[in-house]
């Protein structure tokens, strides 16, 4: 009900905001949260309101979160994974922006509407059971453009374990107040183009050994809160993928 702050220190620090009550309601005053530097560890924060069968609207920025029931709201900085949980209402969601590492919005069940207005780092959507409604750009008359989408999109219509047609999900890409000339590839998984700035689909990550000759080093990936075992950076790749699916990582490797 007061202004509230809460600070990470070194290490991967998890932060679950709603978590008792599976939704932020009780969120009712400025909460800061800050996150440590990325060389003090990997720090998480959750923003849980995946109980809340509500019809909410919140809105999701580069450092905060408004909306969603709350009378106050969420500052962060900090964090290398920002996760937010909509409800089971019909929801209206926009991320007007995001910070530059990874964000992922899952919007639960109910026929959802989010628009994503312009991102700094990888961003994923995920819908839900529902026929959910997906905008990239801002649909405002003067700001149509996708120029704002400045790193990798990914938008998924249904959770990965929603059994197919069971909803109808619809997205809608708008960049109609470009006045540049741009050209577009559309494939069956992807659009670049229209402005956006190029990022790589396939995103590689290089784990280096400090000192090769001595014992096999250990290593953990983590993505939206999700961490794997310790791996070795010697070992096999099929134990790394094998690891990876169990834990809903990838689907398929190539």
């Amino acid at each position: 009900s007061g202004l509230t702050n809460v600070d990470c220190g070194a290490g991967d620090d998890t932060v679950n905001v709603g978590e008792s009550s599976r939704t932020l309601d009780q969120i009712r005053a400025v909460l800061n949260i800050a996150g440590a530097s990325p060389a003090s560890g990997a720090d998480t924060l959750n923003l849980l309101d995946d109980g809340d069968a509500s019809n909410n609207v919140g809105r999701l920025t580069s450092t905060e979160l408004t909306g969603l029931g709350m009378s106050g709201k969420v500052v962060y900085d900090g964090f290398e994974f920002v996760n937010v949980f909509l409800g089971s209402g019909n929801d209206a969601f926009v991320v007007e922006s995001s910070h530059g590492k990874s964000t992922r919005v899952h919007a639960g069940a109910g026929d959802d509407h989010v628009e994503v207005w312009s991102i700094s780092g990888p961003t994923t959507v995920i819908g839900g059971l529902g026929d959910d409604v997906f905008t990239v750009g801002n649909p405002q008359a003067d700001s149509r453009t996708l120029t704002r989408i400045a790193a990798l999109l990914t938008v998924i219509g249904d959770e990965p374990d929603t059994a197919a047609g069971t909803s109808h999900d619809t997205l809608n890409v708008i960049g109609a107040a470009d006045t540049q000339s741009a050209s577009a590839i559309l494939t069956q998984a992807t659009l670049t183009g229209l402005g956006m700035p190029t990022v790589d689909a396939i995103q590689t990550v290089f784990v280096d050994d400090p000192v090769p000759d001595a014992a096999a080093r250990a290593f953990h990936l983590q993505f939206g809160g999700v961490k794997t075992v310790a791996l070795t950076v010697n070992s096999r790749s099929e134990e790394h993928t094998s690891e990876l699916q169990s834990r809903g990582l990838i689907s398929y490797a190539v």
